[in-house]
């Protein structure tokens, strides 16, 4: 089998993600092989974009949100309509990865973001995924910039 495991942010670099890391190798045991998609800022805050590797021996693909023009130039739009300026270079990263036939399964983390790329990409990129919810998807503390 193989999957995708898609996170907003992964890399040992991130103390929160020591887990999805766990998670990626614990896959790996069970006979699955597993590529990572995750996203990283203009500034690199998630290390440089395309192919290269992560906790273990996983695949990790890091989109450039904003890399490109078309992209910059939607991030207004999308901070007003969706209230998350890189919606749209989500979806654009997700749609260069995820292709008719790459991959059995594609892990999502959370509903929103994507979890909404995923849905409005599952026609082009005709892959089953799943999504796996936090707290912050169920419930919101306003005081805790959280949620």
């Amino acid at each position: 089998m193989r999957l995708l495991y898609t996170i907003p942010r992964y890399g040992p670099q991130f103390i929160s993600n020591e887990t999805h890391g766990e998670i990626v190798r614990e896959l790996g045991c069970l006979g699955v092989d597993v590529d990572v998609l995750s996203f990283t800022t203009r500034s690199g805050a998630g290390g440089p974009g395309g192919w290269g590797g992560g906790f273990n021996a996983e695949r990790v693909y890091r989109h450039v949100q904003g890399a490109q023009l078309f992209e910059r130039s939607l991030g207004p739009l999308a901070r007003r309509l969706l209230h998350y300026e890189f919606f749209f270079a989500m979806l654009a990263g997700y749609l260069r990865v995820v292709r008719p036939g790459c991959y059995d399964l594609v892990h999502i983390e959370g509903a929103f973001p994507l979890g909404a790329v995923a849905a409005l990409a599952s026609r082009r990129a005709r892959t089953p995924y799943v999504v796996t919810t936090t707290g912050g998807d169920l419930f919101r503390l306003p005081g805790q910039s959280y949620g």
